[in-house]
This record gives C-alpha cells, structure tokens and sequence, in this order.
C-alpha cells in the first residue's frame, strides 16, 4: 500500500511545485502581510508547499519580519513524529472502505479510467487503491504525484521557516493539531469527497504544465495569480470541496489569528498560500474582521 508523504496536503490542493529555473535575475518576492489593531501586530506569509531545487523562499521583507517576531506560528505540527504517528492512526482508522465496498467498483466510468490513468503513471494498480475511502484516495494520490515530480515536503517554504525557528531559540506555536487538520477531510460528506477526487483525477496531467507559472506567481508575490492558480480549480469543479478546504478553514484559522492579536507579542505565521490569499483567504478573513491589513513585501 502506498504510504502518505505527506499530512497536511490542505493548503496545497491545486498549487504545485515547478521545475526549477536556470536563472533567477530578481530576488524572491512573497506575498507578505502585516496584520495590526491598536496595540499588537504579527506578520502573515503566504508560504509554497514545496520549492524546486536551487529556489529561495527568504526575502528581505521576510527575513526582516522573521527578526522582529518573537515567536513563529504554524497551521498545525505537520513535522512532529508524535502528529504524524497519530495522523497515520487516523488515516488507517476512518480512511478505509469497510463492507466489501472498493473505490474503483464505486466510481463512474470516467472517473475509473481517471484513477487508471494516475496508477499507471505511478508504476501502481489500480487494486491497491480500492481499499481507500475518496478523502484518502485524493490524500494518497497527490502525495505520490507529487513525489513522483520529485517534491520534497522535507525542502519545503514551510520547513524552511521552522528549521529557522529552532535555530534562533524561537517559540514555535500551532493554530490547529493535525487531526483537527485531517478532520477538514476525514469529515466531508460523501458526494464532496467524491468531488475532490474527480477533481483530481481529471485535473493531475494539466498540473505540470501550470506549476511553472503557479511558482513564478508566487515567487513574485502576485497574490491574485496565485489565487487563481491555487483555489480556483477547485472552487469550480468542486465547490463543496473548495468551501471546507479553503473558505471554511482560512476563516477557521482567522479565528485563531485573531486570538494571537490579543497579546502584544508579535509573531510571525506562517501558513500555505492557498489559504492566505484570494477573497476568501485568512488575509482577507482578517481584514473583515476589523484589522489593519498591510503587504509589506515590496522588492528591496
């Protein structure tokens, strides 16, 4: 059986890595916001879920935020060997079909010659598989994609950021635990579910065409393109999907931003782009909530 690679695949549901560049003539550029009221402030980057090899996340906005932050937040301990041994009990508990049921002897015509397709490509049966509820199938399945385009989520923006945090000393914090994470999957209804696989199955031969430009939006800090490269897939071919994924949790993880305002400690959170930006992203969520929202990564 294939093996998850990685826990938390919510904030990278359509944004994939690119192949790397030859050359690099303009600095990184993220998308960097400061988020203040009256007496407090934290800073919020909008991270990749993984960088091609030879690439730079840190910017000077963003090594300078770093500096001033007194303590570094997450979305959830994705890289604690305790979260990942009770994310895998999780998976391996309500993951599972049970009563005979298979995932291909579920799936329509179209979408079994999708999940045929995607086996194939990663040397695999589609039997192996068949023992998957859709949730994990689509957990499973972009995890080994994106192996297979030879991501490291060990070489991510994300684990970047925290091997910086234990190397300064600095306080590290979560939003969330990583089953309330999976839990965002493990609880979506049926027909959503199905949604996101299909989703995925029709949408994976497209993604190494579009990485390249997801990337360089990123790295450029053009919010709005990484929005359309990163939630708008999904928003359209799976908006019930899209609404627990992406909506529902960024406003969730508002929520908890909006805690962290209450102290005077500034932190530095750190959370996947597809969360951050867009409409309805955390940046957005917290500008409605009455906050002061400012982008700060302007090129030195």
């Amino acid at each position: 059986m294939v093996r998850i690679l990685t826990v938390l695949l919510i904030a990278a549901t359509a944004f994939r890595p690119a192949a790397a560049k030859e050359s690099a003539p303009l600095p990184p550029a993220p998308a960097l916001w400061k988020v203040s009221d009256a007496d407090s402030e934290i800073y919020l980057f909008a991270a990749a879920p993984f960088l091609p090899a030879g690439e730079a996340w840190r910017s000077r906005a963003v090594a300078a935020a770093i500096d001033h932050a007194q303590s570094i937040v997450f979305e959830a301990p994705a890289a604690d060997p305790a979260a990942q041994a009770a994310a895998t009990r999780l998976f391996d508990r309500v993951g599972r079909t049970s009563g005979g049921m298979t995932l291909s002897g579920s799936l329509g015509e179209e979408e079994a010659a999708g999940l045929a397709a995607v086996a194939a490509a990663l040397d695999a049966e589609t039997a192996q598989f068949d023992a998957l509820k859709p949730w994990a199938a689509f957990v499973v399945l972009s995890a080994e994609l994106d192996r297979k385009r030879g991501a490291d989520p060990a070489a991510g923006v994300e684990m970047g950021v925290l091997k910086e945090a234990i190397g300064r000393q600095r306080p590290v914090r979560f939003l969330d635990t990583v089953e309330g994470a999976l839990r965002v999957l493990t609880d979506m209804p049926e027909a959503d579910q199905r949604a996101l696989l299909s989703f995925l199955l029709a949408d994976w031969p497209r993604q190494d065409e579009t990485s390249a430009a997801a990337f360089a939006a990123w790295r450029a800090g053009d919010a709005e393109a990484v929005a359309v490269k990163a939630q708008e897939p999904l928003r359209m071919a799976a908006p019930g999907a899209y609404d627990r994924l992406i909506a529902a949790r960024a406003d969730f993880l508002a929520d908890r931003i909006a805690v962290l305002l209450q102290s005077p400690e500034a932190a530095f959170v750190c959370l996947g782009a597809s969360l951050v930006v867009g409409a309805d992203g955390v940046a957005a969520g917290l500008e409605e909530r009455g906050f002061d929202v400012e982008r700060i990564d302007a090129r030195p």
